[in-house]
């Protein structure tokens, strides 16, 4: 299952779940070539790092909107 967070001409930043393996990791991929599994990183990772572009700032910006909207949906 895949969430698009962000998206621009160098490619898009996105949310993915792996129900097999009950994974969540974000992965950035370029529009000219898929990304690999050594390129995606941790949740953790996605939000203790600096955004180092606009799209990733809003990327960012989104999945922490998704999260609060989530968490105050079950309280």
């Amino acid at each position: 299952m895949n969430w698009r967070l962000a998206e621009d001409d160098a490619g898009k930043w996105q949310l993915v779940f792996d129900r097999e393996a009950l994974h969540v990791y974000v992965e950035f991929s370029h529009r000219r070539s898929a990304s690999s599994p050594r390129e995606w990183m941790s949740v953790e990772d996605f939000l203790a790092w600096a955004p180092r572009s606009p799209p990733h700032r809003r990327a960012l910006d989104c999945f922490v909107a998704f999260l609060a909207k989530t968490i105050s949906a079950h309280s």
